[in-house]
């Protein structure tokens, strides 16, 4: 490598039309299929009109660039086989060319695109990119860079540092125009440390925000209403649940779910005391099978299962949960009425108890420091219409006998799964209360641990001396605790009167989003997001994998912007499937693509609002953006076509570009549901092109 590289700015000066040969194609040439390289042709049309790499390659600054002793590249014979082609699809006379060199070249280091079938244009593109970098790379000796964290230190500190590192290791043309730098944020649930990094990155890939609507069964927080009647007076009657069919997209969080329920259901919001917990109830099944927490994406939750989709209303006093946040839990209510066993006499000890069908189990937001007979004190004041109103519960000095009479608590089987540390196969937890297993939907009696031995909080002493945070405390299994509401038998309770009822008259439906926009998935793309379970991160304070939120944010923007709409992805349910070609196959289907219209601008993307460094944010001035190819695909998941659409720097006009079929197209025409891929060019300040001279001689010939 000799002499100086040339720099971007250089490059945008320069001018071809001095150096193009008669009947030049200028780029406007299509490219031969060899067999199911549709993508391949689509992909290396938008390179090709890439103007400033086309330069750098017709001119022959690439030469000079060539790094034979990296590794990571290929001895500079794919710039060799890239230059060719650009070649001859600009200075040859040809109306077709064919890439066989290239493909054979890319063939030998990525053996998917050897063959003959259909593969994808972003891996194309990338891998084609990458392996070009490393041949032109300048830096002929990489050295080890150790990355510091950010130790909170200011970004614009942070941002520099990583890269100049990345750039201390990577200087060539590619890194010029193409890459960027995003920014990483994670922060551990556990002790809240917070990590941030600084990568670089070559294609934006931004996921689809589709809308989908999710039914939402809405559960007020009061059991009963009064409504008045005609004559005068007043009458009690259920309080029915609402539902609403709410709109949303791919990257909707829970906590927009609840947002949008709420102004739906028309609550006051969190500052004034109510909040929302979201959960799914399978039907007759009298509890509930999973809750949902803050930052989970609303795609997680599938429509299409026998499962409700349930917005429990909870109510406390917000002044005091911000004071002592750790006093408030919420806690699952499962209604239930005493049972009798087979021989007709009640089961000595606990009271056996079924739940009751059409009777949805509720959310309660209790204070830890209720006494159990306080909860059951609570619990009457929500369902006291079930009782006559001549009943013995209702009257203030026999009440406190009444409740513990005719309402029985009993720990409700939430119990997990645990590895047996004796035999190693997973088995049911024992319950902390009654030591054994629970049968499904079993429950056993509140039996609590004290000084004086096990007491019952069923009991008269124990009622009023055990409370809430005694039983939480008792708790040893990472579970929700689940509480079983016993009505006793001949208490004169009414049971009938818990079933819910459904009002669907009042059904509202928020207005669709007509379209998606590239506006929507850029603000999707740099959503917080929650990682758990599997997709845990280890943290390195806490020294071990943990629960974490994530975010992604653009901080430094490249000259050339790819940008990938993430239409092949997952389907919304998740495959059940066990066995490793189970899973294989299951992994497959469970694939779809999103070929939903995305809106995106031709002319003027300002990509100001999007990034993160704040002397970009704070600019007067707008960061505008062109787009000046696409490539599409049409099809199916499994199969398709792609084509191109490129904007020609010479003619200033727009191309269809499908293998060797050339054709005019317009700006109107780009915008489609087979957009993939995006190809934006940043505005610089308006230049004067100059002839360019010397060393570019040999590559102005025809072939």
């Amino acid at each position: 490598m000799a002499g100086d590289p040339v720099k971007v700015e250089e490059l945008v000066k320069k001018d071809l039309k001095s150096v193009f040969p008669a009947n030049a194609r200028r780029g406007i040439c299509g490219l031969q299929n060899l067999g199911n390289t549709c993508f391949m042709n689509s992909g290396l049309q938008c390179l090709s009109n890439t103007t400033e790499l086309t330069k750098y390659f017709l001119l022959g600054h690439w030469r000079q660039d060539v790094n034979q002793k990296n590794p990571l590249g290929m001895g500079g014979k794919l710039a060799a086989a890239y230059h060719e082609l650009i070649k001859d699809m600009w200075f040859g006379s040809s109306g077709r060319s064919a890439p066989h060199t290239l493909k054979q070249v890319v063939g030998k280091r990525v053996t998917k695109f050897s063959g003959f079938g259909q593969q994808d244009s972003c891996e194309l593109i990338n891998y084609v990119l990458d392996l070009m970098h490393e041949d032109l790379n300048r830096v002929i000796q990489k050295p080890y860079i150790e990355q510091k964290d950010s130790a909170g230190r200011p970004d614009s500190v942070v941002s520099s540092e990583h890269w100049d590192g990345f750039l201390a290791r990577n200087r060539s043309i590619i890194v010029d125009l193409m890459y960027g730098q995003l920014k990483s944020t994670v922060k551990c649930l556990t002790c809240e440390n917070i990590s941030i990094t600084f990568d670089p990155f070559l294609t934006l890939a931004l996921p689809i925000a589709r809308p989908f609507k999710l039914t939402v069964r809405f559960i007020p927080y009061d059991y009963f209403v009064e409504k008045p009647m005609i004559g005068g007076g007043s009458t009690v009657a259920k309080n029915p649940v609402m539902t609403y069919n709410i709109p949303l997209n791919k990257d909707s969080k829970i906590e927009d779910l609840k947002r949008l329920t709420g102004e739906l259901a028309g609550l006051p919001g969190p500052q004034q005391g109510t909040r929302l917990v979201i959960a799914t109830y399978k039907n007759n099944s009298s509890r509930l099978t999973r809750k949902y927490q803050q930052l989970q994406s609303c795609y997680d939750i599938d429509p299409s299962s026998n499962e409700d989709l349930v917005a429990y209303e909870l109510r406390v006093d917000e002044i005091q949960r911000r004071e002592r946040p750790e006093d408030f839990k919420a806690i699952e209510l499962v209604f239930m009425k005493q049972t009798k066993n087979s021989s007709g006499a009640k089961l000595p000890g606990n009271i056996s108890a079924d739940a009751i069908n059409l009777v949805l189990p509720r959310m309660e937001m209790l204070e830890v420091n209720m006494t159990i007979l306080e909860v059951k004190r609570y619990i009457y004041n929500k369902v006291k219409h079930i009782y006559p109103q001549e009943h013995p519960i209702h009257k203030e000095e026999t009440q406190d006998a009444e409740l513990n009479r005719c309402i029985n608590l009993q720990i409700f089987d939430n119990l997990p799964m645990i590895l047996d540390p004796k035999y190693k196969y997973r088995t049911k937890a024992q319950c902390e209360f009654c030591r054994q297993s629970h049968q499904l939907n079993s429950s056993c009696d509140l039996l609590l641990k004290t000084e004086k031995g096990n007491i019952s909080g069923n009991s008269e002493e124990g009622s009023r001396m055990l409370k809430l945070r005694d039983v939480f405390s008792q708790m040893e299994h990472n579970r929700d605790l689940v509480l079983g509401v016993v009505f006793r038998e001949k208490t004169d309770a009414s049971l009938k009167m818990l079933e819910f009822t459904l009002d669907e008259s009042h059904k509202k439906q928020m207005k669709d989003k007509e379209f998606i926009t590239l506006d929507s998935c850029m603000r999707a793309f740099s959503r917080e997001e929650m990682l758990s379970g599997s997709d845990q991160w280890y943290c390195s304070r806490c020294k071990e994998q943990r629960d974490i939120h994530k975010k992604l944010e653009l901080y430094r923007l490249p000259k050339i912007m790819i940008i990938q709409l993430k239409r092949f992805q997952s389907k919304r349910s998740a495959s059940k499937a066990s066995g490793f070609l189970s899973m294989a196959y299951a992994q497959i289907a469970q694939q779809e693509k999103v070929g939903d219209l995305v809106d995106f601008p031709v002319e003027a993307l300002d990509m100001r609002q999007y990034v993160q460094d704040q002397s970009i944010r704070d600019s007067p001035n707008p960061v505008l953006y062109d787009l000046y190819a696409v490539s599409n695909h049409y099809g199916g998941l499994h199969g398709g076509h792609y084509t191109a659409y490129a904007l020609n720097s010479e003619s200033k006009s727009w191309f269809d570009f499908n293998d060797g079929s050339v054709s005019r197209a317009s700006a109107a025409d780009v915008v489609s549901q087979g957009a993939y891929l995006l190809f934006y060019r940043r505005r610089d300040e308006p230049t004067t092109q100059e002839t360019p001279t010397g060393g570019a001689g040999e590559d102005t010939t025809t072939q």
